[in-house]
């Protein structure tokens, strides 16, 4: 997943975390599993954004670029993530690695679901 992340930055991608997760809980995963430079922007659980599938904190995060919502695409591997991408009217693509099987992402119709990170870099050529 790393190296299919450090590709897409490369190409130019904005990577960004969006999670419900405690700011102190989110930064301590993301440290634990990937570079500091990774992700450019972190939005966690905090005052300032509604729990997902609020799509508050995924506009803030296209507005932050510059980006029309359309131009986005909202990675995740829950049902929220997929909603939260609909809600702020995103491209959806669920991923079949995390917590839900492809049933329960498949009820919730993604745009695209796919099966390992590499795939991640077919979306963005």
């Amino acid at each position: 997943m790393v190296n299919s992340l450090e590709i897409l930055k490369s190409r130019g991608i904005h990577l960004c975390v969006l999670t419900n997760k405690s700011v102190k809980h989110a930064k301590g995963v993301i440290e634990c599993l990937f570079q500091n430079s990774t992700f450019e922007l972190i939005i966690a659980q905090d005052e300032h954004f509604p729990l997902k599938p609020h799509p508050r904190g995924a506009l803030y995060i296209a507005n932050k670029f510059k980006c029309r919502p359309e131009e986005c695409v909202i990675i995740g591997d829950s049902e929220v993530d997929i909603q939260t991408g609909k809600n702020a009217g995103m491209y959806t693509v669920g991923v079949l690695w995390g917590f839900r099987s492809r049933e329960k992402l498949e009820i919730c119709q993604p745009d695209k679901l796919i099966e390992s990170p590499v795939e991640l870099l077919n979306l963005f050529p």
